[in-house]
């Protein structure tokens, strides 16, 4: 460490810590301090990953707030790939020139 204004307060190197800087610490990297993540509603039903706020981003062909409803169409193949499967309600909303249910 080094010494530090009139008063001579020791400013400790990475590493150290105390009044001398004569003690060793532990250095953690990537260490993120804050809140430990939320848990996701039902695990995310095993369908999507959950966020760090709490909320499930459900994989394709699946929705709702916990992953658990399957598109229209299949999750193989949402909206049978002519359209957008709703992220709330698992109904597709189909491309220009499609209609149906899936």
């Amino acid at each position: 460490g080094w010494c530090e204004g009139e008063s001579c307060e020791c400013k400790c190197d990475h590493g150290w810590a105390g009044a001398y800087c004569s003690d060793k610490i532990a250095v953690v990297s990537n260490f993120r301090l804050g809140r430990p993540p939320k848990p996701c509603p039902d695990n995310c039903s095993g369908n999507g990953a959950c966020q760090h706020n709490g909320t499930c981003h459900c994989a394709r062909g699946w929705a709702g707030y916990n992953c658990s409803l399957e598109c229209a169409g299949g999750a193989s193949n949402p909206c049978s790939g002519q359209g957008t499967c709703n992220q709330t309600d698992g109904k597709c909303l189909c491309d220009e020139g499609y209609a149906g249910r899936n």
